[in-house]
């Protein structure tokens, strides 16, 4: 390839600690262009042997990566702390929110995580949540474990009581996400 050639690579979308990035990445004059969301970088790539470890220089910053492919991403190891980057497919994406809104409301159940006695159940059937909620107190062991809702949504079902024996696994609450 000539090196004032461009070749562009197709955008990817990528996810990494949470947050879904769109990536580009242009080859040009030996070194890479990457371009993630609106920010652009300049990258110099050198491999190092084996086992994945790669020298880069981003803009002028040096690191030492090591990565490694797996089915959904990578996972990437710059001085020991580890990352996974996850591929998106974004026809995957547009598949699954047609198939969740074909299906129905995403339910949650919430469940004993161990045998206990129900001490008190702190939302009804209907009432709106946040994430962080406390929705059932579970006694096992002399230990009092709150259950709180882990994304926001409506109750839908309340299937214990107080003073109820429940056994590991056992549905508590049901939440409707929002």
């Amino acid at each position: 390839m000539s090196g004032s050639v461009p070749q562009s690579r197709k955008a990817i979308r990528a996810r990494l600690a949470g947050q879904t990035y769109d990536i580009r990445v242009e080859e040009r004059d030996g070194h890479f262009h990457v371009h993630l969301n609106e920010e652009a970088f300049t990258v110099h790539r050198r491999p190092m042997g084996e086992g994945g470890l790669t020298s880069l220089l981003i803009d002028n910053r040096p690191y030492e990566v090591v990565v490694e492919r797996h089915p959904s991403g990578f996972s990437v190891n710059v001085a020991g702390s580890v990352q996974e980057v996850e591929i998106l497919d974004p026809l995957d994406a547009m598949a699954k929110r047609v198939a969740r809104k074909r299906a129905g409301p995403e339910m949650e159940t919430v469940a004993a995580p161990m045998p206990g006695l129900v001490v008190s159940v702190e939302v009804g059937q209907g009432d709106r949540v946040e994430a962080g909620t406390p929705l059932v107190v579970v006694e096992a062991m002399k230990m009092q474990n709150e259950l709180s809702a882990s994304n926001p949504g409506v109750v839908r079902q309340v299937r214990v009581e107080p003073g109820q024996k429940v056994d590991t696994h056992q549905a508590l609450i049901v939440l409707e996400r929002a």
